[in-house]
């Protein structure tokens, strides 16, 4: 998901996952992230990947056997930060240099990533993942669902706005 730490998980995670995980490559590059094992015939693994999309390439009987996760925000606070990262982003700032937050509002862009993480259904959508953390607390509940999964010691130490600055 984005807006949700994702980036900064991912930079952690990578110090404490085995040599064959799938470490995707971060824009712009962050010194000492190391991606590895991310190119696929179907197309390379990125960061903030839906999980359909992984299913699809690693095969559902894979995908069914792995544990899952991802992080969601409470929404308006997620726009928020949508909004500022807008505004400062090299590649944006310019373009939302004079965007004010109604503005934002009125474009209705919002970051809503329900679909990353579910399937559309006839009945609405369906989670695909074993494990929806809330950002809110994310600090306390990551390092003790890593633990459970065999990841010691774990803390999320990875800024976006160190890692981006």
């Amino acid at each position: 998901t984005v807006k949700t730490a994702g980036t900064s998980i991912e930079i952690d995670l990578a110090r404490h996952v085995e040599a064959e995980a799938i470490v995707t490559r971060i824009r712009p590059p962050v010194v000492g992230h190391i991606p590895r094992n991310f190119s696929h015939p179907a197309g390379d693994f990125v960061n903030h990947i839906r999980a359909s999309v992984v299913r699809e390439r690693i095969g559902a009987g894979v995908f069914s056997n792995l544990f899952k996760f991802c992080v969601e925000r409470e929404p308006v606070a997620k726009c928020r930060s949508h909004f500022h990262m807008l505004k400062r982003a090299r590649i944006t700032a310019e373009r939302y240099e004079n965007v004010s937050w109604d503005d934002y509002h009125q474009a209705g862009n919002f970051p809503i990533d329900t679909l990353r993480y579910a399937d559309r259904t006839l009945a609405g959508a369906k989670l695909i993942v074993d494990r929806v953390l809330p950002y809110e607390t994310l600090a306390q509940d990551l390092p003790l669902l890593l633990e459970a999964h065999g990841i010691r010691g774990f803390r999320l130490k990875a800024r976006e706005s160190e890692v981006f600055s």
